[in-house]
């Protein structure tokens, strides 16, 4: 799963006096929003805690328009590029995993309770061009189509089942007045409450029980979302979305080797390897091979570029990623692809977003009046996420945290062979939505 939390502070305290100094770690980064468990699913939610939540049920048959549908893919596609860009030009040599699904609909839950120039700066920078009467219901939509595709069973990586399970949750200071609108929203589109806290009295307890949540949904494979001194007095409410994945490939694959790497450095590693019909996508400066996982509706996309790395890296943008992945087509492919464990650390987000425009809501001047008239802001944006790619399937995981402070033999195989820097997409084909990202340049594998 992949969690994204906001930690909002009173808006009377400096945004220092949050004392989260984790650093963006390259070789393995993911971002998301703090997740609560859903309203209509009470098992997910802590025990013993109390929880404010609207008498409102989710909605299971989100009404959502064929435009309102295009447009979230093309804004999963714009953030995406952006993340990665900004992230990527802060390091040429490390590794890059994250989640813009977790961190896109974390702050979608934000932006449902900011105002004014605070809500048009988050829908700037996330690409929220859908109208707001659409907007949380299409997010719904979304959330329960990758859900669903579950439930045409299969056996995951594990053989303990394929699963792909989203969460929302929200944490918030006891003593604070929440307004009934935003409950009313968490409910219908998140599946969500409030779980009320004491981070005043007791911010090492919530910050225990936030990450006891989050390893839990995360089957626990995000066991530190919050590391000690991410949650203070100061602490008002915690935003949180996971999501969790674990699927067998749709086609059987085979331990091989790559030898990966530029040339005269190359090395033999582990890897699989496949030969069948695929998805193969080629423009100017890259080409792409598709593939898809059990269920054919969720498929993994390696991105080899033409040229170095860097270069495509810092040309990518949204029209790109939609021209890539517009231009698939079946053809039959001997893949090799490398194995990967990427296990990240819990790391901050907040220089990236400032880097894309997210100023504003960083400040005391942030207006989150929809959610409380208690006066809040995001002190910071905390991601951490978790890959394993081998020949039995893949499993990925992340988390984010935003906290306010205030795929028949062949008779002719094209040789698709990932053996150099590349970017992998790990994309649902029905929403567009794009569950992870990344970029891999020196490639690992731990069973």
């Amino acid at each position: 799963m992949v969690y994204s939390l906001f930690a909002l502070a009173s808006s009377f305290r400096s945004r220092s006096s949050l004392g989260l100094s984790a650093t963006l770690a390259l070789a393995a980064c993911s971002f998301g929003l703090v997740a609560c468990g859903g309203g209509d699913e009470p098992s997910s939610e802590p025990e013993s805690i109390e929880v404010a939540k609207s008498a409102l049920q989710r909605d299971t048959s989100p009404q959502v328009s064929a435009t309102a549908l295009i447009a979230y893919a093309k804004s999963a596609d714009a953030l995406t590029a952006d993340l990665h860009r900004a992230i990527a030009a802060e390091s040429a040599t490390n590794n890059i995993f994250i989640s813009p699904y977790s961190i896109s609909t974390a702050f979608s839950m934000l932006y449902g309770g900011a105002l004014g120039a605070t809500k048009a700066e988050i829908a700037k920078v996330f690409h929220f061009t859908v109208a707001d009467s659409e907007l949380h219901a299409t997010a719904n939509k979304v959330a329960l189509d990758l859900e669903a595709r579950a439930k045409k069973g299969g056996q995951g990586s594990d053989g303990k089942g394929f699963r792909v399970a989203v969460g929302n949750s929200f944490w918030g200071q006891k003593t604070m007045t929440w307004k009934t609108p935003y409950l009313d929203l968490l409910a219908t589109e998140y599946g969500a409450g409030i779980n009320l806290v004491d981070f005043m009295g007791e911010s090492e307890k919530s910050r225990l029980a936030i990450n006891a949540w989050t390893s839990a949904q995360t089957e626990n494979r995000i066991n530190d979302l919050l590391i000690e001194g991410a949650i203070t007095p100061n602490t008002r409410s915690v935003l949180v979305n996971t999501i969790y994945f674990n699927a067998a490939w749709a086609n059987p694959t085979e331990s091989s080797t790559v030898d990966f790497g530029a040339v005269g450095a190359k090395s033999s590693i582990p890897a699989i390897s496949v030969s069948g019909t695929f998805r193969r996508s080629t423009t100017t400066d890259a080409e792409a091979v598709a593939i898809p996982y059990e269920g054919n509706d969720v498929e993994l996309v390696a991105v080899l570029p033409k040229a170095d790395i860097a270069s495509y890296e810092a040309s990518l943008d949204g029209p790109k990623l939609d021209a890539l992945f517009a231009g698939f087509a079946a053809k039959d492919v001997a893949l090799s692809l490398p194995k990967l464990t990427i296990k990240g650390d819990s790391v901050s987000l907040k220089s990236t977003l400032n880097t894309l425009g997210l100023k504003t809501t960083f400040t005391d001047a942030a207006d989150l009046t929809g959610i409380t008239d208690g006066g809040m802001f995001v002190g910071d944006v905390i991601h951490q996420t978790f890959l394993k790619l081998d020949e039995k399937g893949t499993e990925a995981a992340g988390a984010t945290a935003i906290a306010n402070t205030g795929k028949g033999a062949p008779s002719e195989l094209e040789k698709f062979e990932v053996n150099r820097p590349f970017l992998v997409f790990l994309r649902d084909i029905g929403t567009g939505a794009i569950l992870f990202e990344g970029r891999i340049v020196a490639p690992s594998y731990a069973p």
